[in-house]
């Protein structure tokens, strides 16, 4: 049974790329976004050549037994560039599912490696584009995207890691461009996330509820993997979160929870619900099952000020120490990309201001994104430049993007550049936006 289920996984990867090498439609479908490998529904079947509606049963191999499979052949053959494709977007897939960096740089090596023993490789140069992206190598992607183009001028797979590398840039006109040249002739789960985000950048919540709501319902028809399609429900919760509609945030996240019960992410949104809605001993208890189940120094973050707010303030400080310490070994291993989770984390907990603002600027030079502005101004104002602060934080409000701290931000750095009013109408805005916002918890 097993060795039947190997030889499936291997023709199906086998049947993928052989279209994508050719340009057929069905790659823009399957590779838009790094999918699951769907045995059966890669597989060209008699059903699917006549159309029809007969629904086949999938088989999803374990991530970690694929990556065994296809190590062992690379082992036989040190040449086998095929397989370096393959093992490298399984590493991908584990490396997001799990926030492991390792996992993510082994692909990116496995990648240059396929590249380099096959310079047409356009399998190896597409994934690449996406390793680097999943490490903050933002301009790297699109580097890598110029060459890859040069092989397959208009693959949608190669665009769509583009404009998502474009997007981290700044670059949103750009990025929403291709997203939306893309959506004209495909709408698969990806498109439409991504189409999301650029609507909530935007400042328009409504339509990116609207458009991860049809992202769900798509990955949901298609039955993809549990951990695929709860991404959709965690999104969703996120979503009305930063509306400040606790009720339809927690039911996303409930519903993700039931569908992947191990996703810590659904855990600590729940969580979130149950502290913008006072039920803080139902919140501890959520916070606790993910701080001991995974080592996130944000989820740590958030239950130390959890903590805080429960008065218990020793224990709190504990947790903010081990979130600190887990920061800066990953720090050490991870690059560029914790630049700004650790500044946010100095700053908000008024550790090391000097050191967030460096960080801040380092943010800034790998990512243009309105966030990375947003950082730097916060930073600026917590080391007593509000002059500075004012210029940043009006940078990061260019998009319109409806987000509560941005605006509670921007009120008081007002507030410091004696500006009172200007000060009220953003503080009154941020409590429009989201009155539930943990930022607001400080008035």
């Amino acid at each position: 049974m097993i060795a039947s289920r190997f030889g499936k996984l291997v023709v199906a990867i086998g049947w993928m790329f052989a279209l994508a090498a050719f340009g057929v439609s069905v790659e823009a479908q399957e590779l838009i976004r790094p999918r699951p490998l769907n045995v059966s529904a890669m597989m060209p079947t008699d059903a699917a050549r006549s159309g029809s509606d007969q629904k086949s049963t999938q088989e999803f191999m374990p991530t970690a037994d694929a990556i065994r499979l296809f190590e062992s052949r690379i082992r036989t053959n040190p040449k086998d560039h095929f397989s370096m494709v393959v093992a490298a977007q399984l590493y991908l897939r584990d490396g997001r599912e799990r926030s492991l960096h390792a996992s993510l740089e082994k692909a990116e090596s496995l990648l240059r490696s396929a590249i380099e023993i096959s310079p047409t490789n356009l399998g190896a140069h597409s994934w690449l584009i996406s390793a680097l992206v999943s490490q903050h190598k933002f301009q790297d992607a699109v580097t890598q995207s110029d060459q890859a183009l040069k092989l397959a001028s208009g693959n949608q797979f190669i665009l769509s890691s583009r404009a998502d590398a474009l997007l981290e840039l700044g670059r949103v006109d750009d990025a929403e461009a291709i997203f939306h040249e893309i959506a004209q002739t495909v709408r698969t789960p990806g498109v439409l996330a991504r189409l999301a985000r650029v609507a909530e950048l935007r400042g328009k919540p409504d339509d990116a509820v609207r458009l991860v709501a049809e992202a769900l319902e798509e990955s949901v028809k298609h039955e993809e993997r549990a951990q695929t399609t709860s991404w959709y429900e965690y999104r969703l919760g996120v979503l009305f979160l930063d509306q400040g509609k606790l009720d339809q945030a927690a039911e996303y996240f409930q519903k993700g929870l039931a569908r992947n019960p191990d996703d810590t992410r659904l855990v600590n949104g729940l969580a979130r619900v149950r502290v913008a809605e006072g039920k803080l001993a139902e919140a501890r208890k959520l916070y606790e099952k993910s701080v001991w189940s995974e080592n996130s120094p944000t989820a740590m973050a958030e239950y130390a000020d959890l903590l805080h707010r429960m008065g218990q303030t020793a224990l709190a400080e504990k947790w903010l120490n081990t979130a600190d310490d887990l920061m800066v070994r990953e720090s050490a291993t991870t690059g560029t990309a914790h630049f700004r989770d650790r500044a946010l984390f100095l700053l908000n907990h008024n550790r090391d201001v000097n050191q967030a603002l460096e960080l801040a600027k380092k943010d800034l030079q790998i990512r243009q994104d309105i966030f990375a502005h947003q950082t730097l101004a916060w930073a600026y104002f917590k080391t007593g430049d509000a002059t500075a602060a004012l210029e940043e934080i009006g940078k990061a409000m260019t998009l319109g993007t409806r987000d509560a701290t941005i605006y509670f931000h921007a009120s008081e750095i007002a507030r410091a550049c004696n500006k009172p009013d200007q000060a009220s109408e953003w503080l009154n805005q941020a409590k429009q936006i989201n009155p539930f916002a943990s930022c607001l918890k400080q008035q």
